[in-house]
């Protein structure tokens, strides 16, 4: 006899942002009407969490770590913001720093 597979665990759910469902239900942003993203496919991992802060950079520096596809928002506290992230080839091509000058909507 063969187990099933074991059920993949639920998205963290975080205090600071409430339940996995609600970050990534369905919504009109700007005009436009973004789908639901389906919770229950998600890897745990790639859910936005708040996380020790592994880059070592000052508060309000973004990093994203492209081999584990994780972008980071770093916060006061030894904290960051992690997002998962899917990187196109451009993404892995480039390396090093750069500084955001201005940001537009």
């Amino acid at each position: 006899d063969v187990a099933p597979p074991a059920a993949a665990p639920p998205p963290p759910s975080d205090s600071a942002f409430g339940a996995a469902e609600s970050m990534y239900a369905a919504r009109v942003d700007e005009g436009y009407q973004l789908p639901a993203i389906p919770v229950a496919k998600l890897d745990p991992k790639f859910v936005r969490q708040i996380v020790p802060d592994p880059t070592g950079e000052k508060p309000g520096t973004i990093v994203v770590d492209t081999s584990e596809h994780f972008l980071y928002l770093v916060r006061d506290g030894g904290e960051a913001i992690r997002y998962g992230v899917s990187l196109g080839k451009a993404g892995f091509g480039w390396t090093g720093s750069a500084v955001v000058q201005a940001r537009k909507k």
